[in-house]
């Protein structure tokens, strides 16, 4: 099923929405920004390499998206907290409310109790596109995250370049 303009939702169902996609200069984050922005949402891209940052805003925009950038490493909880702070203060601006977790350790269990313990309505992510017994073997987060039946996964395959 695709929507009016041949994507697979309708171009306002994230209308009035923001995300904030980390490791959004490149690769697999800059495709989910980039069907996150063709959904309607504003989209705020992080990297810690600012030289990905403007390049991959400058291609959003060209395609009719609104973007902000942000220079930072998730790596350091300081640096993640200033940037929520950042993007919140933003969103602040137009009453929206924010919310941003990072969790350590095993992927699957720090997803899986962070949306219930939020109530999330849906987590996003990327795939690389293995699935069935392949995906088994490589140990594959979505797919195990999935299996979990904690709250629905909507799983982006980004096409290769």
């Amino acid at each position: 099923m695709t929507g009016p303009d041949g994507g697979i939702f309708r171009p306002d169902l994230l209308a009035g929405r923001v995300a904030l996609v980390t490791g959004g200069g490149t690769g697999i984050g800059l495709g989910i920004a980039s069907c996150l922005a063709e959904a309607g949402a504003a989209v705020a891209i992080a990297s810690r390499k600012p030289e990905h940052l403007e390049p991959a805003a400058a291609e959003l925009r060209g395609r009719g998206a609104r973007v902000s950038t942000v220079e930072t490493n998730v790596r350091e909880p300081e640096a993640v907290a200033r940037m929520v702070e950042r993007v919140a203060g933003g969103i602040r601006e137009h009453e929206r409310v924010v919310t941003a977790v990072v969790g350590r350790g095993d992927p699957v269990r720090a997803l899986s109790d962070a949306a219930r313990q939020r109530q999330v309505d849906v987590i996003v992510m990327a795939t690389h596109g293995r699935s069935g017994v392949s995906a088994v073997w490589a140990g594959s987060v979505a797919s195990r995250l999935v299996g979990t039946g904690v709250t629905p996964v909507l799983l982006i395959r980004i096409p290769s370049a």
